[in-house]
C-alpha cells in the first residue's frame, strides 16, 4: 500500500482537534502520515497534538508563525512524503472508510490522479446537507456553470491528489485570501488533471459561527481575493488548459 500524506492545518483548534486527529487514526487504511501544520496557536492546540504523538509515531507537528490556513498548507506539501495528498482541517471529520475509499478507486483506475468524495455539512441549528449532491468527473471548464459560475462539488476535507502531480507543477495555495483560499488551487489541479466524484459521503464539515464560509455576506475584499486568484493563475490556465480558457475568461467576468 502507498502512504498517503494527510495535510492538516491547525489555529486555536484545541476544542476540535482532538476528534479530527481521531478520525484519521481510526482509519480503515493504515499506512499514512498525519502533518499537523501549527499555525501560531496560542491555545493548547500544541498540547493535544502532542498527546497524539506520543501515542502514535505516524503523527507529526510543524509549527509557524500565524500565516494562514493557505501557507500551513503549503507548509505541509512541502513537507509531505505520500505518493498522495490529502486534506483535513482541524474542525472536519473522516469516516473510518475515507482513505481506503479514495484509494481504492486511484487503485482500480490507474489513470485517475484526483478523486474526491461528498461531504456532509452539519449546521448549528441541526439540520444538514450535502456537498457534491451530483458527482461527477471532469476537467475545469466542465465545473463552471451556464450561469458562469464556478462550482466545485466537493470539501477540500474530501479529495485524494497524487503528490507527483502536485509536485511537478508546482501547485499551492494562494497566500493571504481568507474566504474560499482553495479554489485557485483546485482550478490548477484540474487544468492537469480529471477530477472523478464518488458518491459516497467520507467527511463531515462543522459550519460554525467563525467559519469562513457560514458567513451570509461576504465583504469587499474578500471579491477582491477571488479576482486576483483568478488573475494569477490566468497563465497556468492558457498554458496548461489552452481549450478552457474562454470558459475561464467568463468565469472571471463573472467574478
Amino acid at each position: 500500500m502507498d502512504k498517503i500524506s494527510v495535510i492538516m492545518p491547525a489555529y486555536n483548534a484545541e476544542k476540535t482537534i482532538d476528534a479530527s486527529i481521531r478520525s484519521v487514526y481510526n482509519q480503515k487504511y493504515k499506512n499514512w502520515e498525519l502533518i499537523v501544520i501549527d499555525d501560531g496557536s496560542i491555545d493548547s492546540t500544541k498540547e493535544k497534538v502532542f498527546i497524539w504523538m506520543n501515542k502514535d509515531q505516524r503523527i507529526k507537528y510543524v509549527y509557524q508563525n500565524n500565516k494562514g490556513v493557505s501557507e500551513a498548507r503549503n507548509t505541509g506539501i512541502d513537507r509531505a512524503i505520500g505518493t498522495y495528498i490529502s486534506f483535513l482541517d482541524a474542525d472536519d471529520l473522516w469516516v473510518p472508510e475515507t482513505l481506503h475509499t479514495l484509494y481504492t478507486y486511484m487503485e482500480k483506475h490507474s489513470n485517475v490522479n484526483f478523486v474526491y468524495g461528498k461531504t456532509k455539512e452539519i449546521f448549528l441549528d441541526g439540520h444538514t446537507d450535502l456537498v457534491g449532491p451530483s458527482a461527477h468527473d471532469g476537467y475545469l471548464e466542465d465545473f463552471i456553470h451556464t450561469n458562469n459560475e464556478l462550482r466545485l462539488t466537493y470539501h477540500i476535507s474530501a479529495v485524494l491528489i497524487k503528490s507527483k502531480l502536485i509536485q511537478e507543477n508546482n501547485i499551492r495555495f494562494e497566500p493571504g485570501i481568507k474566504v474560499s483560499e482553495d479554489t485557485g488551487f483546485f482550478m490548477e489541479v484540474m487544468c492537469i488533471t480529471k477530477a472523478y466524484g464518488i458518491n459516497e459521503v467520507i467527511s463531515q464539515y462543522i459550519r460554525r459561527d467563525n467559519s469562513a464560509t457560514g458567513m451570509k455576506i461576504w465583504k469587499p475584499e474578500d471579491w477582491e481575493g477571488q479576482v486576483n486568484i483568478y488573475l494569477r493563475i490566468e497563465s497556468f490556465v492558457k498554458t496548461h488548459r489552452p481549450k478552457a480558457m474562454a470558459a475561464f475568461k467568463a468565469m472571471r467576468s463573472f467574478m
